[in-house]
């Protein structure tokens, strides 16, 4: 038996929306949690979709670009003073998620 340590998978997204920070953890590919203000923890399920049909993301020559949309599944017990949704443009699990009223989040990397 290895007692090396096992590599996290988890990605970690921070960023901020009005007075709130935010920090968006997706566990694995089904779960994450949502944590508010380094305190409220909300747990979370997700997919991905992938669409071209977004004119917004459209270049010049026409071609489409590949857009990603995060959907999420909250319970209801809980309530955000945020919205929650985000998309990625061209890069599926990417460094930055473009949510909804100019909300982003960039993702954390190891400092090692």
């Amino acid at each position: 038996m290895c007692s090396c340590s096992i590599l996290n998978n988890e990605r970690i997204y921070e960023g901020t929306y009005q007075n709130d920070n935010v920090t968006l953890i997706f566990e694995n590919s089904r779960k994450g949690k949502l944590i508010v203000n380094g305190t409220d923890s909300i747990p979370f399920q997700y997919k991905i979709e992938s669409t071209r049909t977004n004119p917004k993301a459209e270049r010049k020559n026409n071609e489409k670009v590949k857009l990603y949309v995060y959907r999420f599944t909250v319970s209801a017990e809980y309530e955000l003073s945020f919205p929650l949704g985000f998309i990625e443009i061209g890069q599926k699990k990417g460094d930055v998620l473009q949510g909804n009223n100019g909300m982003t989040l960039v993702r954390k990397r190891n400092q090692y």
